[in-house]
């Protein structure tokens, strides 16, 4: 009688052991998954604000400038009689608009102290350009420039240095973005192989 009731006990108390063992197991598990998971998450917003929003005011900023030229264009053609001035120039006032916007974000949200930098000088650059316009724009909205086409083309050619520069440093800066792209991108994968282990 008392062997029997004792591994009956026995057994009871193995069974409860091995049950508790099992819940520490799984309450462990299922914590490395919830951390793992959030871990994941926060790689992924990250990588989605920091990236994706950056390359977002890329790309307004391009767009803007890239569309802007081509309102500069137009408006030598107005000077020339052959497109609407008031048109191209706000048209183009519009897509200086744009850039200022995509470089205003890229201003707020760039933490390397080398991107900055470059975003300094494409600001220094972006302003330089807008205020070397203003006259070129005044001089192009009297128009009848038909008679003397290369005077009309060459009328904003010391605002576009300006433009070039900013351009030039842009692309600079977006190497170093890209690098950064890179970065994040290997540590959204490093977050995702340490989730496949959990």
């Amino acid at each position: 009688g008392f062997t029997s009731a004792y591994s009956a006990s026995e057994a009871k108390l193995r069974l409860a052991v091995a049950f508790g063992v099992m819940l520490l197991l799984m309450l462990v598990l299922g914590l490395g998954g919830r951390f793992a998971t959030g871990a994941m998450y926060g790689a992924f917003e990250q990588f989605n604000e920091t990236v994706v929003g950056s390359l977002r005011s890329v790309d307004q900023l391009r767009a803007g400038l890239l569309t802007a030229r081509r309102y500069e264009k137009d408006m030598i053609f107005a000077a020339i009689g052959v497109a609407d001035f008031k048109r191209a120039s706000s048209r183009w006032e519009e897509s200086m608009a744009d850039a200022d916007k995509g470089l205003k974000d890229l201003e707020q949200r760039v933490k390397r102290e080398e991107v900055r930098q470059a975003l300094n000088q494409v600001r220094q650059n972006f302003d330089a350009y807008r205020a070397a316009m203003k006259p070129v724009m005044e001089k192009l909205s009297q128009g009848d420039m038909a008679g003397d086409l290369k005077a009309a083309w060459d009328t904003p050619r010391d605002a576009k240095k300006h433009v070039d520069e900013a351009e030039k440093i842009l692309d600079g800066a977006i190497q170093r973005v890209d690098e950064a792209v890179v970065q994040a991108q290997q540590k959204l994968a490093s977050v995702y192989s340490t989730i496949s282990l959990v």
